[in-house]
């Protein structure tokens, strides 16, 4: 075996096992998690000044994303807002409901 099969596999090993980890959290949302229904109350606008220095390079253009702020209520517990990781090229519409899949330990 050569050094970059040897770099090669350990590279990919690595990856398969990130991929592992990743896939076994959104397993255990999806079989474990807590379906509601929540609602839109407001909206992040993230401008380029927001973005990585790569980001930045790699776009072709200004393009500001948005990023809903979505607020739902647990089973049990208070009321729990949060924002998304996610963004869109739209803005979403305050006060729209939005479907919720929340672990009910760690809502």
């Amino acid at each position: 075996m050569t050094f970059r099969t040897i770099i090669g596999l350990i590279f990919g090993l690595l990856l398969l096992g990130y991929g592992g980890y990743r896939t076994a959290g959104s397993l255990q949302l999806a079989l474990s998690g807590q379906r509601t229904v929540g609602t839109i109350v407001d909206v992040t606008i993230n401008t380029d000044d927001d973005k990585s220095f790569w980001e930045q390079v790699l776009s072709r253009r200004r393009r500001d994303t948005y990023s809903a702020v979505i607020r739902f209520q647990p089973l049990s517990g208070a009321p729990v807002t949060f924002r998304p990781s996610t963004a869109d090229s739209r803005p979403p519409q305050i006060g729209a409901p939005i479907n919720v899949i929340y672990l009910p330990a760690v809502p």
